[in-house]
């Protein structure tokens, strides 16, 4: 067997790269203006240098590291050297293994730098061995050119301070249900969704791993996917089954566990080291199961049946007392529907992928992703995801609204020339398209006559900031492509709300 060769050259027919506007005023940037302009960042590079994670960190004027994202990473606890002033090739290297050994087949990473100094630093990981020769090599240091005035004024304004960008917590059981509700909607994969409930209940439920499963949809009573990995992928499955894989729990791992929890809400185990029975249902690829002792478990259900587990495993043993069940049964239910509904948009999305492969790269979200990523013309891009949603849905028109105030909105039409600040403000109360917009609806089906019309959530963090409304022929033909249409705004939104927050600040310069 040949090993993997690095690709050739990028095309260099397309058009020069343009990387998104980073909206910064008079002081540092809010943590959902850096995230989007991150997501936004990350869309246009891989047009040209396709990954699978695009990691930013900071080097601010006075000092330390600052992760602008993505913000799960914060988990992670990645530490990353301080410049003085540059980083060098072994610190770098020595970065990139550290994501190799997380599971990334190729990774590389690079400074902001300037003559003076290293502002920042880019990463890019893809799980595909061989992403990343010597030609993406030259590509990406051409390309970090365009991040050099962004990350210098980023360096200007933020202040020093360790970490990154914190993650909401739960700090007494008042505030627990709450913090997690705002948890699931900020989560836009089950990936970011066990990350961020990690953070949430830490104070209130100690624990030094966390794990989601929710059953197979497809796959037999024993088949469960793990709703934290990136991909779906039956780790924990029949005893024997070829699904298993590498990481599986063992054995006895799943009717132990189902066995001994049974009817009950919740189960603790005190120490998996005495209990032998039970075992902590991951295992990373190639490697040993976390050294953990204490173990709480507790049920998700779902259309009265069990359709997953969560779990709390902790490196000392006797933890949880009657106290955690009652917490863990609390955010049980929520945890449930949040982790149901990602885990189904992870199916989707790997089925997509493999829709994606199958017909190249002529696909319709892969040619939205790289128009968007190519284009700085709003006016352009939005004809073309009018006319790409046209073909996805069967839609005869799509318009976009766009929150410009506390109460009040501008909506516009694909090619629309005008900057969105010259355009007619209309009240966001009482208007159709409140509900989705204020988020006391996920989605709105609006009949009729002859057309009826579907509302959609513009979104970044899991936060409506405005909402793409398409009209389509009466019938429920839309319905039927509504998660297809969601995936389509779920692209442009970054895009729209960089443009939006420019305006905003456009804006206030003027007065």
């Amino acid at each position: 067997m040949t090993s993997p060769q690095p690709p050739g050259p990028p095309p260099r027919d397309r058009r020069d790269f343009l990387l998104p506007v980073l909206p910064i005023g008079s002081g540092p940037p809010d943590p959902v203006a850096i995230g989007t302009w991150q997501m936004a960042a990350s869309d246009a590079l891989g047009a040209e240098l396709p990954h699978d994670l695009l990691a930013l960190w900071l080097f601010p004027e006075d000092g330390g590291v600052l992760l602008l994202g993505p913000a799960a990473l914060a988990q992670d606890q990645v530490e990353v050297p301080r410049p003085e002033p540059f980083l060098s090739q072994e610190q770098l290297l020595a970065l990139e293994d550290r994501f190799r050994q997380a599971g990334y087949a190729s990774v590389i990473a690079s400074p902001v730098r300037t003559d003076e100094r290293d502002l920042g630093l880019l990463l890019l990981a893809a799980i595909a061995a061989g992403r990343f020769g010597p030609f993406q090599a030259i590509r990406l240091f051409e390309l970090l050119q365009h991040f050099e005035p962004p990350f210098q004024r980023l360096a200007e304004s933020m202040p020093s301070e360790p970490g990154s960008m914190s993650l909401p917590r739960a700090r007494d059981a008042e505030e627990l249900l709450g913090v997690v509700v705002g948890t699931g909607a900020a989560a836009r994969s089950g990936a970011e969704l066990v990350t961020r409930l990690s953070a949430a209940i830490q104070e209130l439920l100690p624990h030094d791993q966390l794990e989601v499963v929710m059953r197979h949809p497809h796959g037999g009573a024993d088949d469960w996917d793990f709703v934290g990995r990136d991909k779906p992928s039956r780790r924990w499955g029949k005893e024997g089954s070829p699904g298993r894989g590498a990481g599986a729990p063992g054995p006895r791992g799943v009717a132990a566990i189902q066995d001994r929890i049974a009817e009950q809400p919740t189960l603790v185990i005190a120490d998996l080291a005495v209990d032998r029975e039970i075992v902590w249902p991951f295992r990373p690829e190639g490697g040993e199961a976390p050294r953990l002792h204490a173990m709480l478990v507790a049920a998700l259900h779902g259309r009265g049946v069990v359709a997953g587990y969560l779990f709390l495993g902790s490196a000392a043993s006797d933890l949880y007392r009657p106290g955690d069940e009652a917490l863990i049964r609390v955010i049980a239910p929520v945890v449930a529907a949040q982790a149901a509904a990602l885990h189904a948009l992870a199916e989707v999305d790997a089925l997509r992928h493999t829709v994606t492969a199958l017909e190249g790269p002529g696909s319709a979200l892969a040619r939205s992703v790289r128009m968007l990523a190519a284009t700085a013309n709003l006016p352009a891009a939005t004809q073309g995801i009018a006319g790409l949603l046209r073909v996805l849905t069967g839609c005869h028109s799509c318009r976009f609204i766009l929150r410009m105030g506390g109460d009040e909105a501008v909506a516009f039409e694909p090619g629309e020339l005008r900057p969105l600040m010259d355009l007619p403000l209309i009240p966001i109360e009482g208007a159709a398209f409140a509900p989705v917009l204020t988020g006391e609806a996920p989605v709105l089906l609006r009949p009729g006559g002859d057309d009826e019309q579907l509302i959609l959530p513009l979104r970044v963090a899991g936060k409506p900031f405005g909402v793409m409304v398409l009209t389509g022929p009466a019938g429920g033909r839309l319905a039927a492509v509504t998660l297809t249409a969601q995936q389509v705004a779920d692209t442009v939104a970054p895009h729209l709300e960089l443009v939006r927050r420019e305006a905003g600040l456009e804006a206030r310069s003027r007065k």
